[in-house]
């Protein structure tokens, strides 16, 4: 009897689930992988590409726009798909490995596919550690996107989950109702057969 119910609640979380991912995933995509570079001058002297090198001092995403975290002076926030076949005559490099490909510091909960963004929904739905992920999020874009993860926390931790264990113990309480009728219901009717004998 409590199936019904518990699965309607369950939909309701994953609705709700779903519905932050894609909204995640519309505002965020791709901006989890933007770093720091640092223009290699060598390279501008001795041939006619530009190196980019990885900034391994601001290993956090930065923002193209002026409300996220910017990079410091001499350097440039991009992501490496930006410079690499799609630029002609831009390559990067990673330090002391010359000639290699830029970094694509890959996180794995990000919001560049559905997956990825339904994981990273469900860890903020769990609170395990969600102001790393809240913190990276207000570097790679604005800074309010606390928002974002203030309503996802409130309303999916505090209130889906919350329904979803309201309806556990609702229907835990009942069946214990039950059973403690039928209960005494057979004390009744072996009261009874005594007396009848």
């Amino acid at each position: 009897s409590s199936l019904p119910v518990l699965w309607n609640a369950t939909l309701l979380l994953l609705f709700f689930l779903f519905s932050f991912s894609i909204l995640g995933l519309q505002m965020l995509k791709g901006k989890f992988h933007q770093r720091c570079y640092i223009l290699d001058m060598q390279s501008i002297t001795n041939s006619s590409r530009r190196h980019y090198i990885l900034d391994t001092n601001q290993e956090d995403p930065c923002s193209y726009s002026s409300f996220g975290r910017q990079c410091s002076p001499g350097t440039v926030c991009m992501q490496p798909h930006m410079f690499e076949p799609v630029v002609p005559g831009v390559t990067c490099h990673i330090p002391n490995a010359v000639g290699k490909e830029c970094p694509w510091k890959d996180e794995v909960l990000n919001f560049d596919h559905i997956g990825n963004a339904v994981l990273l929904i469900f860890k903020v739905l769990s609170t395990d550690d969600w102001p790393l992920d809240m913190y990276k999020t207000q570097n790679a874009s604005i800074q309010m996107a606390w928002v974002f993860y203030f309503i996802v926390t409130v309303v999916g931790s505090f209130f889906a989950v919350n329904l979803l264990l309201a309806v556990v113990t609702s229907n835990f309480a009942i069946e214990s109702k039950r059973i403690r009728a039928r209960e005494q219901l057979q004390k009744q009717e072996k009261r009874r057969a005594r007396e009848a004998e």
